[in-house]
């Protein structure tokens, strides 16, 4: 998901298929060329929904800020 002009949009790999990986670093590889002011890590959880609780009118969105991460390499320079 991006947020342009205070939009939300999903971000798609091809025309089937939205861009989803379960590593952090891969998913910034995706960006590495964009410049990208924020980054944040974003879950909402299922879990009243496996327990077979009604859905609770508050959203249980947790989202973690995330800095440009100085460790990684830009894979061009691998």
């Amino acid at each position: 998901m991006v947020i342009i002009n205070g939009a939300e949009h999903i971000v798609w790999k091809n025309e089937k298929t939205t861009l989803l990986t379960r590593n952090l670093t891969e998913m910034r590889e995706h960006f590495e060329h964009f410049d990208i002011p924020e980054i944040v890590l974003r879950h909402e959880s299922a879990y009243d929904e496996m327990i077979g609780s009604e859905p609770k009118k508050n959203s249980n969105r947790l989202e973690v800020p995330l800095g440009k991460n100085p460790y990684a390499l830009p894979k061009h320079l691998h």
